[in-house]
């Protein structure tokens, strides 16, 4: 399969197994208004047949299928076919999950949009299965929903890390708004259907195992650190460290007695005395979503924290505060 002419729009699908769902994503590109763009298919070294699928495909809609030797995870699938756009000139690029589907103005929408006000990237609400829309913004880490400018993420070498397995969007959203501090969420028609999948990959983890999960967002944080001193980047423009769901994800690794925890503990030091950090911190506006957020833990007042995700129960070893003293910061959650 060759791109059939020049494009200037892709539609980038990473895909392991799962050859059902697949063609029901397919057969929401085969409805689009636009027709006049490319599906990039990366197979993450599936045990179905999904050339075959593709292939089947290849007649209807402008598709390419691109296979990995070995199975490298989401991330690595989706920079695989971003590699591939910035080789073939293809300008934007959009994310679409295996598991879900485009309403039919999806492509229109993104090209308009982007093209229309000159920008590097544009957000969407999604639309979620059971037919209820969304009432905010798709959420700031995940990739899917948004439309980007091919050549922004590799002018600033924006990408998906090999390190990480799981959270690989924490590091490419937070890399994204070092370099674009403005409003993205441009597109006001939901175009994007987000399905359950109880077979994702990240569904199929067994529950109480949350060092793959829990230790790759901590990774991703620190990977993060490293990319703003690499490129010189300032810490006080974004709100990179979500601190409730890095002190949540560090309990439950404490607790997990993961090996790998007093590594990144002194990591966390290291950023916790960035004066950028400590700047960024001293800023009332990123605690003033707590009290709203912790209603169901109580993270202040309770002397232990109960967290509860999904079938079972926590006792964290730590109040939030507790967390933040040892590593130096104290917080006042009333201005």
């Amino acid at each position: 399969m060759r791109i059939k002419n020049n494009v200037e729009f892709g539609v980038i699908i990473p895909v392991y197994n799962q050859k059902d769902l697949l063609r029901e994503a397919l057969l929401s590109l085969e409805i689009q208004s636009k027709k006049d763009f490319i599906t990039i298919v990366v197979d993450d070294n599936s045990d179905e047949d999904i050339q075959e699928l593709c292939q089947d495909f290849s007649e209807r809609i402008n598709i390419i299928y691109i296979r990995h030797k070995e199975n490298k995870g989401p991330g690595l699938a989706r920079q695989t076919g971003l590699d591939f756009a910035y080789k073939n000139k293809i300008k934007y690029i959009t994310f679409l999950d295996s598991d879900d589907l485009f309403l039919p103005m999806a492509v229109e929408k993104m090209y308009e949009t982007i093209t229309t006000n000159k920008v590097p990237i544009a957000t969407s609400a999604l639309l979620y299965a059971g037919g209820e829309y969304t009432s905010g913004r798709v959420m700031s880490t995940w990739v899917f929903g948004k439309v980007y400018d091919v050549k922004f993420l590799f002018k600033n070498h924006i990408y998906f890390p090999k390190e990480l397995v799981f959270n690989e969007d924490v590091f490419f959203s937070a890399a994204v708004d070092f370099h674009y501090q403005k409003d993205k969420s441009l597109i006001k028609t939901p175009f994007y259907y987000k399905r359950e999948n109880q077979d994702s990959l990240i569904n199929t983890k067994p529950k109480k195992d949350c060092t793959v999960t829990e230790g790759t967002f901590l990774q991703a944080v620190c990977l993060i650190i490293d990319y703003a001193d690499q490129y010189n980047l300032k810490l006080e423009n974004i709100d990179i460290i979500n601190l409730l769901l890095l002190y949540n994800s560090y309990q439950i690794l404490l607790l997990q007695e993961w090996e790998e925890l007093p590594y990144y503990e002194e990591k966390l030091k290291s950023i916790f005395k960035r004066k950028d950090v400590l700047k960024k911190m001293e800023d009332y506006s990123i605690w003033k979503f707590i009290p709203e957020y912790i209603k169901p833990y109580e993270f202040v007042t309770q002397d232990k924290v109960v967290s509860n995700t999904g079938e079972f129960m926590l006792v964290f070893k730590e109040t939030f505060a507790e967390w933040l003293e040892k590593f130096g910061i104290k917080i006042t959650l009333e201005k």
